[in-house]
């Protein structure tokens, strides 16, 4: 059984340094079909290349994001293989303005409910 399509929310606070660049690994059993809306916390776009494989979304923003601002991920249109409600878990990491390396920002868990 496929539930209908939905859209899921994470919201960001940008605290000490400048953001480059999000990657966010998509659950199993879980399809993006209508893409991703980054905005700040006014609800305007925040320019930014998205792409999106089948596990993955990574968002790189050519002009990073300055500290203090809060971002709003809108993941678009979600598909989930589900009986019952489930608790989705989404793995993020993020990469800093000046850093090499991406660095493990935590667990987004969005519940559904039937």
């Amino acid at each position: 059984m496929y539930s209908g399509f939905v859209n899921n929310y994470i919201n960001f606070h940008i605290h000490d340094r400048s953001l480059s660049e999000i990657l966010i690994e998509l659950p199993p059993n879980v399809t993006l079909n209508k893409g991703v809306e980054v905005r700040n916390e006014l609800g305007q776009a925040i320019k930014s290349q998205i792409e999106i494989d089948d596990r993955q979304i990574q968002i790189v923003f050519p002009s990073s994001v300055p500290p203090e601002t809060q971002i709003e991920l809108v993941m678009k249109g979600m598909q989930s293989r589900t009986l019952s409600g489930r608790t989705w878990l989404y793995p993020i990491s993020i990469q800093s303005e000046g850093l090499t390396d991406r660095i493990p920002l935590g667990i987004a868990q969005i519940s559904t409910y039937n």
